[in-house]
């Protein structure tokens, strides 16, 4: 857990062996050793083994603070997923007239100022895209927008990520990022020692089946794009890259 912490790119420092009930003087120590102003966790209730709420004395003193947790994705569905074998969660709708004529554009993603609208712009590409899935062997929606997701992390971290310059050396690399885990980031810490930019393409759906099988991937397009935005080794993301780079 110390280990994934220290690659987030929102975490500024990890405090090991941290107790799950704090006790009065752990809580004391911890404010003083490190200046803490709050206290935070997902809004979903946390309980001890009595049935005590874990952070009683954090709300005692006016320091806590909840985030939403991120909706419709939980172990337990993770989990259900694996062990289902469902595609039920592929981005992969309905061809019709309806959906690619509501098809989002590169400015809706970019300009989008929350996670549900970025995610809305997201699946309305790929249902434009779904409509060449027969016209290509990699898998449905093969219109790529090429799309970069700065916008999506201008939202939830400061300051902004970097832009790339003249005489930046710029290192790309793509794939499926399934369940984000150690190997991504030991390649993803070897690409950026190559250069001082990393950009990662994250692949659709379809093209990750298509070369996969079965249920892959078990998490869908949105959910693998926030772990590899998580990675701190990465600047930016494209969305649906094609699989064979192109001029």
């Amino acid at each position: 857990v110390r280990f994934w912490a220290t690659l987030c790119r929102w975490v500024d420092e990890v405090i090991p062996r941290t107790p799950y009930v704090m006790t009065p003087e752990y809580l004391d120590w911890v404010i003083k050793t490190y200046r803490i102003d709050f206290v935070v966790h997902g809004d979903d209730p946390c309980l001890d083994a009595d049935g005590n709420d874990v952070y009683a004395l954090v709300k005692q003193r006016g320091m806590y603070r909840t985030v939403p947790r991120t909706e419709g994705v939980s172990t337990t569905e993770i989990v259900g997923r694996m062990l289902t074998m469902s595609r039920a969660h592929h981005m992969i709708p309905q061809q019709t007239p309806s959906n690619r004529s509501r098809a989002a554009s590169r400015e809706d993603v970019t300009e989008a100022t929350s996670p549900k609208q970025f995610s809305t712009a997201v699946e309305k590409i790929s249902e434009a895209g779904a409509a060449a899935a027969a016209l290509s062997p990699y898998g449905p929606y093969r219109m790529s927008r090429f799309i970069t997701t700065s916008r999506m992390l201008r939202l939830f971290s400061f300051p902004s990520p970097k832009k790339i310059t003249p005489g930046m050396k710029v290192v790309y690399l793509h794939g499926g990022w399934d369940m984000f885990h150690a190997g991504h980031v030991s390649i993803l810490k070897a690409a950026r020692n190559l250069g001082d930019y990393v950009l990662v393409g994250v692949l659709n759906d379809g093209i990750v089946n298509h070369y996969r099988g079965g249920s892959h991937p078990v998490l869908n397009l949105n959910e693998r794009v926030l772990g590899v935005l998580s990675c701190k080794y990465v600047n930016d993301v494209i969305l649906d890259p094609p699989y064979q780079i192109t001029k």
